[in-house]
């Protein structure tokens, strides 16, 4: 069955009732399941599609999380970038660079768009936000990181694909960060920042993968995986390994390719096929277009693609349109783009985005950095006219049941070591555009699949120096 809007209350009651946390599986689940259903639901950013807001929501309400921003008596120059009536914030990004232009652009949208809709709200306590965008171009990113040391307060809402470089310089002038995402092992475990998406070296989120690999036969013996070539690429390569044979999958095939680019995807299918391949995964290729020609181009597909969420992109739907896409799936751990009335969370994220950039796209990217901004204000917001970095910091760990104002499943970021959660959904990719698959995801709560298999508990050590 393909999920459409009209029906997601529905089957969030029935998901609810069952009150279990494994997934029953049959064998040959999804593995002839249609494409391009007339009913499907397309990306909320494509013509037409629109969105519905609560009523009662105040002007600094967002999804469940009530007055995040709003006027206030807050005041004192408290900390570097903050006077009584402004802080100043750094949101990193690429998007200028030229092997992958745009990247990152999601978080300067939703930095403009957080700060513009926050300080029409009142700000922080009345102090309003001043975003500064700091576009690293990858390989920049250290520099930047220098200059918001000149100013800014904290770093929040970005992330750079490079960003060892940046861990030195931002640890050197105390710039605290809660950042979209973190992309090596050495930033991933820097001090001086709270996740609010953990992201532990010592956990993988499997669950995409092991979902379709029970739902198509003959996948989870032949499986392949694609990542980059140098020392993080590696790292979460092995990463990827471990937890795909702790689920049952059967790694047959890495490959590895330039961070830069790569001319010619013809070798590797031919290799893909050669050893037997039957689903692979790309862990960092986002676009996987040219892949799918270079398939076609060698008349040959695996029986499934299954995709991280860095596929989660129009690349993907266009590779579905313009050539013969295996049957491909992306893995969320967040409420989808394509059910955003059914939830005002993420209806109003859209609205916010769009308030900026009307033509944007909308990515994974746009909930890792709305998740962080959420996490930041909230978080300032309580620390009212001891505004300091320590005191942001230490506010972010209290929160024990964190949703991003219901973006995404619960996370206790109160712990010593916060975990993940297991939550997942999956998204059938078709010429239409993405599709909630209910069949393929077997939801336990609301519309996700929760079973504590689908977040692999590693043991290996995966640092970049001990892996």
């Amino acid at each position: 069955m393909t999920l459409t809007v009209t029906n997601v209350r529905s089957i969030r009651r029935r998901a609810t009732a069952l009150l279990v946390l494994v997934l029953v599986a049959g064998a040959c689940r999804g593995s002839e399941k249609e494409t391009g259903e007339a009913a499907a639901t397309t990306r909320a950013s494509d013509a037409g599609v629109t969105t519905t807001a609560a009523e009662s929501r105040g002007p600094g309400d967002f999804g469940d999380l009530a007055d995040v921003c709003g006027p206030g008596d807050a005041t004192g120059a408290t900390a570097r970038g903050v006077t009584d009536t402004a802080i100043q914030i750094t949101t990193m990004g690429d998007p200028g660079n030229t092997i992958r232009p745009g990247l990152g652009q999601e978080g300067f949208d939703v930095a403009n768009g957080f700060a513009q809709r926050c300080n029409e709200a009142g700000g922080i306590l009345g102090r309003k936000i001043e975003v500064h965008t700091r576009d690293a171009k990858l390989f920049e990113a250290g520099a930047r990181f220098v200059e918001a040391c000149q100013t800014d307060f904290m770093s929040v809402g970005g992330g750079n694909g490079l960003d060892d470089a940046t861990v030195e310089p931002r640890l050197g002038c105390e710039l605290g960060q809660m950042p979209s995402f973190t992309a090596s092992a050495k930033a991933t475990e820097a001090d001086l920042q709270v996740l609010a998406a953990p992201n532990p070296l010592d956990r993988y989120p499997i669950g995409g993968i092991r979902l379709v690999s029970e739902a198509v036969p003959g996948t989870a013996e032949h499986f392949g995986l694609l990542g980059r070539d140098d020392a993080n690429g590696a790292a979460t390569l092995n990463r990827a390994k471990d937890a795909a044979a702790m689920v049952g999958v059967t790694v047959v095939d890495v490959a590895t390719h330039p961070a830069s680019a790569v001319d010619n995807w013809r070798p590797y299918v031919e290799t893909w096929r050669a050893k037997g391949v039957e689903m692979f995964t790309p862990i960092s290729w986002p676009d996987i277009s040219v892949i799918v020609q270079a398939m076609n181009d060698v008349g040959w597909q695996p029986k499934a693609i299954a995709l991280t969420s860095i596929g989660y992109n129009d690349g993907t739907i266009a590779a579905a349109k313009n050539s013969d896409l295996p049957p491909t799936w992306v893995g969320l751990n967040y409420w989808p783009f394509e059910l955003a009335d059914d939830n005002p969370a993420v209806s109003q994220l859209v609205d916010l985005v769009h308030s900026v950039n009307p033509d944007a796209k909308f990515t994974n990217f746009h909930v890792t950095a709305m998740n962080a901004w959420l996490l930041w204000a909230v978080s300032a917001k309580a620390c009212g006219s001891d505004l300091t970095v320590e005191c942001v910091l230490r506010e972010a760990k209290t929160q024990s049941s964190w949703t991003a104002g219901g973006m995404l499943p619960t996370v206790d970021l109160s712990v010593a070591n916060p975990e993940p959660h297991s939550c997942f959904v999956l998204m059938r990719a078709t010429a239409d555009g993405f599709v909630y698959d209910e069949e393929v995801t077997q939801p336990t709560d609301s519309i996700y699949n929760c079973d504590p298999a689908n977040e692999a508990h590693l043991t290996e050590d995966y640092s970049v120096d001990g892996g």
